[in-house]
C-alpha cells in the first residue's frame, strides 16, 4: 500500500461548492488517505455538509472552529496531519479522480520534495481558463525559478493547491495569519526546503474562480498584500540565487504592471491612486528598459507599451476586459 497522505480542506462558507470538492476527494483513486475538514466558523449550512460526509467516510476527520481565516485553518490541519505527503485542497474548487495518486506517483519515482500538476480555471458552468507545463520533468529549485516569470503560463506558480508537498517541508514552515496571499507569502520558506520539484503536464486540479474568495475583495489592504507578497519572492530570488537577477526583474516587472492596473479596481480615492500607480510607472519603466521588450510575451508587452506610453487608452482597455470577463464569469 502506498504511504499515507494527509489532504487538508478548509472551509468557509461556500455550500455551493463544497459537496463537488468533498465528492471528488472521497473518490480519489488512491485510497490510502486522511482528510483533515477544517471547518472555520462557516454559517451557511457548510458545517452540516461536512459533518454528513465525515459520517459517511471514516477517512474524514472535521476541526470545527471559529472564524480565523484560511491562514490557521490551514495550520491547524498540518499539526494534527500524520501522512508522509500533504496535499491542500480549497473547498470551492475539486481534483480529478487521479490527481492525489499521480502526485504521489511523481514524487516518490523521483524522490523530489515537492510535485505539482497543471490546472484549469472555472467560471459560471463553463471553463476560463487552462494552466500546464508544457512537459514532464524533475527540476532543481534553481531551474524552476527561472521559469518563475511565466509561472502562470506553464501552471507552475507559487500556489499550494495543485501540488503534493513531502511533509518535512512543512515541519517548520505554517501560513502567516492576517494575509490574502499566504501562499506567495510562504512560497520562499517552502523553496528554502526543497531540492527538486517533479512537474506532471497534465490538468488535475480544477480551480473554481469564486467573487466571494478574499483574494477578490477589491481592497487596497489586499493589493498591498499581493504587491508585498511577490517583492518578497524577488527579493528571495536575488538573494539565494543572484545569478537569476535577471529573472527576478523580469518578475517583478510583471508584478509591477499588474498591479499598476489593478489599481483601478481598488476603493482608494483618485489622488492617492494616481500617486501610487506613478510610483509603479516609474519603476516598470526602469525594469522594461532592463529586461527589454524581447523578453515579454506578446500581451503582457502591449500592456506594457499602453501603461507606458498611452495610459488613459491602457485604462479604457482594462476597464473593457474586466467588465467582459465579469460576464464571463471571472
Amino acid at each position: 500500500m502506498s504511504e499515507l497522505v494527509s489532504v487538508i480542506i478548509p472551509v468557509y462558507n461556500v455550500k455551493p461548492y463544497l459537496a463537488r470538492c468533498l465528492s471528488s476527494i472521497v473518490g480519489q483513486s488512491c485510497g490510502n488517505l486522511e482528510i483533515l475538514v477544517i471547518d472555520d466558523g462557516s454559517t451557511d449550512g457548510s458545517s452540516e455538509i461536512c459533518d454528513r460526509f465525515a459520517a459517511e467516510d471514516d477517512r474524514i476527520r472535521v476541526f470545527h472552529t471559529e472564524n480565523r481565516g484560511l491562514s490557521a485553518a490551514r495550520n491547524l490541519g498540518l499539526e494534527h496531519s500524520r501522512g508522509a505527503c500533504i496535499v491542500f485542497v480549497d473547498s470551492d474548487d475539486y481534483a480529478g479522480p487521479d490527481m492525489i495518486g499521480r502526485l504521489q506517483e511523481a514524487i516518490v519515482s523521483s524522490e523530489s520534495d515537492i510535485s505539482v500538476c497543471g490546472y484549469d480555471v472555472q467560471g459560471k458552468g463553463r471553463l476560463l481558463d487552462t494552466h500546464v507545463p508544457d512537459r514532464e520533468a524533475v527540476y532543481t529549485v534553481a531551474q524552476w525559478l527561472e521559469l518563475f516569470p511565466a509561472c502562470n503560463e506553464v501552471g507552475i506558480g507559487p500556489t499550494v493547491w495543485n501540488k503534493m508537498f513531502r511533509a518535512e517541508v512543512f515541519e517548520k514552515i505554517r501560513f502567516p495569519e492576517g494575509h490574502a496571499y499566504e501562499d506567495i507569502w510562504v512560497f520562499p520558506q517552502i523553496l528554502n526546503r526543497c531540492r527538486t520539484i517533479h512537474v506532471l503536464p497534465e490538468v488535475l486540479y480544477h480551480h473554481q474562480m469564486n467573487p466571494e474568495s478574499i483574494t477578490h475583495k477589491r481592497t487596497y489592504e489586499n493589493f498591498l498584500d499581493s504587491f508585498k507578497s511577490r517583492r518578497a519572492v524577488v527579493r528571495f530570488i536575488i538573494e539565494k540565487y543572484p545569478e537569476l537577477r535577471g529573472k527576478a526583474d523580469q518578475y517583478m516587472l510583471k508584478t509591477c504592471l499588474t498591479h499598476w492596473y489593478k489599481l483601478f479596481l481598488t476603493d482608494l480615492d483618485n489622488k492617492t491612486r494616481r500617486h501610487l500607480q506613478k510610483k509603479l510607472r516609474a519603476r516598470a519603466e526602469h525594469l522594461y528598459r532592463l529586461c527589454g521588450p524581447a523578453e515579454m510575451p506578446f500581451f503582457q508587452r502591449a500592456a506594457a507599451d499602453l501603461m507606458l506610453y498611452c495610459p488613459l487608452a491602457a485604462k479604457c482597455v482594462y476597464k473593457g476586459l474586466c467588465f467582459r470577463n465579469r460576464c464571463r464569469g471571472f
